[in-house]
């Protein structure tokens, strides 16, 4: 941020996009380094709320879930302060929420008009190597429906929880990819 010109007070709002470690883990430490608002889905509130571990997901193949599920669940620290947001809610003026429920109840991607549309997907598509549902997932055939609900959006940048993004009409990339794997 400091190479950028900017200072984290300048950072004034914090939307998740859902309760897990990997997500909102460090939300409390930044809230309280920057004061920023944290906005959470309703639905994912009180794992943020509490520091619970969040949902637990559904995994494919079904051997990984069984191991995942033996292992402890890693939780944070809370933060009761998080404000609740519904779907098409606007953060910070003009990110608007996008509720898609799947990979977690409360999952909530954002889609922000500047530089002609960025889509921030969160963790219901990934990029390694191709575009790819999320991994852990609680409701695959709502993930399914999630993406498809992303992919009839219109963007020029999408932007992944994890993986690179895709500059440069990537609407068109999307369409593609979604029809492959949740067509």
């Amino acid at each position: 941020m400091r190479d950028s010109g900017r200072a984290p007070r300048d950072v004034r709002h914090i939307a998740l996009t859902h309760a897990h470690f990997d997500h909102a883990g460090t939300v409390a430490r930044l809230a309280v380094s920057t004061g920023a608002q944290v906005w959470v889905h309703e639905a994912d509130a009180v794992a943020v709320r509490t520091g619970a571990a969040g949902f637990l997901p559904t995994l494919e193949p079904r051997w990984i879930a069984a191991l995942m599920r033996r292992l402890p669940s890693p939780g944070w620290r809370a933060w009761p302060a998080a404000r609740t947001l519904v779907d098409g809610a606007l953060v910070g003026g003009d990110l608007r929420a996008i509720h898609n429920p799947g990979h977690t109840p409360g999952h909530t991607s954002y889609l922000w008009p500047a530089h002609g549309g960025v889509l921030f997907t969160g963790d219901t598509l990934t990029n390694f190597g191709r575009v790819r549902l999320g991994l852990f997932n609680g409701d695959w055939p709502a993930t399914k429906v999630a993406a498809r609900q992303l992919a009839a959006l219109d963007f020029d940048t999408v932007v992944f929880g994890h993986g690179p993004p895709i500059v440069g009409r990537a609407t068109t990339q999307l369409r593609r990819d979604v029809d492959r794997i949740a067509g």
